[in-house]
């Protein structure tokens, strides 16, 4: 007891600072032990180690994507601060405080993404805030986060002249001139006045897998053991195949690619992965590769215990590849206790794994021109054509080469890599091959054809998409899910992001092996960045830069994501690795703009201006952030924009209240306008997706109920 509490007495150092302490009684050569582990723990709960007894936390921080409160308070005022954090959560509002830091976690810049990510700060005002460098901070970057804020004063305290001018227009509440009873009431009234609409909640949202979710899994990529850095198209593809396959498994849920593939080549904890991803069980491996042989070890490892379920090696050759593939699924299938069953609900002898091609040579060139495509570059696209077509010469019937060719003509068509005299003659045989075949596209037959004409986006009106997605749900007609995407366009033109946000995650719920097939991820990712789920967004980013790291665009927009939450050194790591390819860049720029050097960021983007290759998309977004609203709609009206991708271009990468500014500007309305968006028809596509809500499951609302 005695070596306890002197242990103790020595940790409050280790508390403010463990790294020093740690290193002081390694120096010391004193092999205590005992009191480094009180000390780590004492770190890990953050509590402060002083005269009194220790204050438990009163539930877990929240982790998800309803809208939160942000706590901001003194660790020693955890005793008064506590009780009404708990008051609040009873009553309905999600919480996060600096519990919710994930172990190893940069502190710093998990409390700048949580900040960035709430709705409002609760600043308790007492004379330990009042004092501590990290309250300052929060309240600091919350303001330039332009974070709604509400100062409750727990006690009379003189304010520090830099706290007071912060707070001058910010409402308060004091706890010391009222009842408890109209404390409590006042309170509530501030948190729900400044909130979106809550639903009271009787328990804290549950982490991990969702109740009766224990059936789920998510495929990691596949680690490459082989010294050519080249085989990663092999890694790559067993993993989308067991995606691909393992989705067919009625009962199974499965994380889909862009989810997944957001952890390639990061050593990450599976409790972790399996909390982020909602999944009760992982599964990983590696591949090595040396001439014709291969060995491919895989782990199926449970999430919330880290039990390793099943493990097995597997050694051939590359024409094992397909029976080795099928054996890792039907093992994954036996070992979760599901069965395979027909319509009658007795087990059926099902091949999960179906490459398209009988033939391992058309195969190994299939996963090479799909390894290709997804570089996204205008040289990546020529090498995918060429395995392309060595595939259809090696097997005629492989309809999967000829559509993915047809996306790659599809991808440089628009990304300016070819006119539209080479992209139709070479795009529309390469579809007319996809439907000699009895391969089944993800997309609907008359949206692939209508991607054939030159201004296809333009030509296909919204209200002809509205008119047409209601249509598909309303009738027999087989969009093969694509009908969820098309109707999350219709609603982000309609400004109905919550809703669209929930169409997309349902298509990726349901059909999570079509990612890649439906090129959704560009769209989905800048929705979650417009939203404000930024850790989803990166994620996202995150996914394309592991599968495309050639693709420097994902790495510029991660930089920016991670500038616009204060994660300051992960952006300086990916504007580092982005100026190896642009030394001059549009993420630079944000960074300067998100650092608050305004007058360098001005100056920057000038010169930027002044380039002929600038994109016009980010010639609109500088001239906003920078002040300049007409230069900036002059910009837009110059450009041909597709009518639901007009909303993302205001929301995304913009301030609340620069998007204020823009949306409220006379030049918002007419560009809506013009592209038959107006009040009329956002109420019209809200009344007719909530009439066919028994279908879809979803019921949508507008943004600010969210």
């Amino acid at each position: 007891m005695i070596r306890f509490a002197n242990a103790i007495s020595q940790c409050v150092t280790v508390a403010i600072h463990p790294g020093i302490w740690i290193t002081k009684i390694s120096e010391s050569g004193e092999p205590d032990s005992y009191i480094g582990e009180i000390a780590i723990y004492c770190y890990s709960k953050r509590f402060p180690i002083t005269s009194g007894a220790r204050v438990d936390n009163p539930f877990p921080a929240y982790q998800g994507d309803h809208p939160y409160i942000f706590v901001s308070y003194a660790h020693n005022d955890a005793d008064l601060v506590f009780p009404e954090m708990q008051r609040l959560s009873d009553q309905g509002f999600k919480i996060w405080y600096d519990e919710g830091i994930k172990p190893g976690a940069s502190w710093r810049e998990e409390v700048a993404l949580a900040l960035t990510e709430s709705k409002l700060l609760i600043y308790f005002v007492t004379e330990n805030s009042v004092k501590s460098e990290n309250c300052h901070q929060e309240l600091n970057f919350a303001l330039s986060r332009e974070r709604k804020i509400l100062a409750v004063h727990l006690s009379p305290v003189k304010l520090t002249a830099g706290i007071e001018l912060s707070l001058s227009n910010k409402q308060a509440i004091l706890k010391h001139e009222m009842s408890d009873q109209a404390f409590a009431g006042k309170l509530a009234e501030a948190a729900r006045s400044m909130m979106p609409a809550i639903t009271p909640i009787a328990v804290q949202e549950i982490k991990g897998p969702v109740v009766g979710d224990q059936k789920s899994i998510a495929i990691l990529p596949l680690n490459n053991r082989s010294s050519d850095p080249e085989n990663e198209y092999l890694c790559d593809g067993v993993a989308e195949e067991l995606i691909t396959g393992l989705a067919k498994v009625e009962g199974l849920r499965v994380a889909s690619q862009l989810q997944s593939f957001a952890y390639k080549g990061l050593v990450q904890d599976i409790g972790q992965i399996g909390q982020k991803l909602r999944v009760a069980n992982v599964l990983t491996g590696s591949i090595q590769k040396s001439g014709e042989r291969v060995r491919i070890s895989m782990t199926l490892t449970e999430t919330e215990t880290g039990d390793i379920v099943w493990s097995e090696r597997y050694d051939g050759t590359l024409e094992d590849v397909f029976e080795l593939q099928e054996d890792v699924a039907n093992k994954v299938v036996s070992s979760l206790e599901l069965k395979l069953t027909g319509n009658n609900d007795t087990p059926v002898a099902e091949q999960l794994i179906d490459t398209g091609t009988k033939k391992q040579v058309a195969y190994q060139h299939y996963l090479l021109g799909r390894f290709e495509f997804h570089k996204g570059t205008r040289q990546s696209y020529l090498l995918a054509h060429e395995q392309f077509d060595k595939a259809t010469k090696v097997d005629p019937g492989y309809g999967r080469a000829y559509y993915f060719d047809f996306l790659c003509w599809n991808n440089s068509r628009r990304e300016g890599f070819v006119d539209h005299e080479v992209f139709y003659p070479r795009a529309k045989s390469a579809l007319q091959n996809v439907f000699t075949t009895d391969f089944t596209p993800p997309l609907p037959r008359s949206h692939l054809e209508r991607r054939l004409n030159e201004n296809f986006e333009l030509e296909w009106t919204i209200q002809e998409r509205m008119n047409e997605v209601f249509e598909v749900f309303s009738s027999e007609t087989d969009w093969h899910g694509f009908e969820l995407v098309t109707m999350g366009e219709v609603l982000i033109a309609a400004g109905l992001l919550n809703g669209a946000c929930d169409f997309f995650q349902q298509y990726l719920d349901k059909y999570p092996a079509y990612a890649e097939f439906t090129n959704i991820r560009p769209t989905y990712a800048n929705l979650l960045f417009a939203l404000g789920r930024f850790d989803k967004a990166i994620d996202m980013f995150s996914a394309a830069y592991a599968q495309n790291p050639t693709t420097v665009l994902n790495l510029g927009t991660r930089a920016m994501l991670y500038s616009r939450t204060g994660q300051y050194q992960k952006a300086e790591a990916d504007l580092r690795e982005l100026s190896k390819t642009f030394p001059r860049n549009f993420a630079q720029f944000y960074d300067l703009y998100w650092h608050r050097e305004l007058d360098a960021a001005s100056a920057y983007f000038e010169w930027m201006e002044g380039q002929k290759n600038l994109l016009p998309l980010f010639k609109i977004w500088g001239s906003f952030l920078l002040g300049q609203i007409e230069r900036g709609f002059d910009y837009i009206e110059a450009m041909n924009a597709n009518s639901f991708g007009l909303r993302l271009m205001f929301l995304c990468v913009l301030t609340p209240s620069i998007i204020r500014k823009v949306t409220s500007h006379a030049r918002y309305e007419a560009q809506l306008t013009r592209h038959g968006i107006d009040a009329a028809f956002s109420d019209e596509v809200l009344r007719r997706v909530n009439e066919i809500e028994d279908i879809t499951g979803i019921h949508v609302a507008l943004d600010e109920d969210y």
